[in-house]
């Protein structure tokens, strides 16, 4: 059931933040791996995924509360 809440709520993510949180968590890739595929820089990349991981602290916090 924590699984499938937790996919449910990655797929909420905007897009990149989902990419981003796919690429990092579920295929282990190096925020400079993440970066060069997206054409980002790597500090955006890594903002972008502090951003995401807040957003989904956020969500299991209301959720599990």
């Amino acid at each position: 059931m924590l699984a499938e809440f937790a996919a449910a709520a990655v797929a909420r993510l905007d897009g990149d933040l989902q990419d981003i949180v796919h690429l990092k968590i579920y295929a282990g890739m190096t925020f400079a791996r993440i970066a060069e595929i997206m054409k980002l820089p790597q500090g955006t990349v890594a903002t972008r995924y502090r951003r995401a991981i807040q957003l989904l602290r956020d969500e299991f916090s209301r959720e599990l509360l």
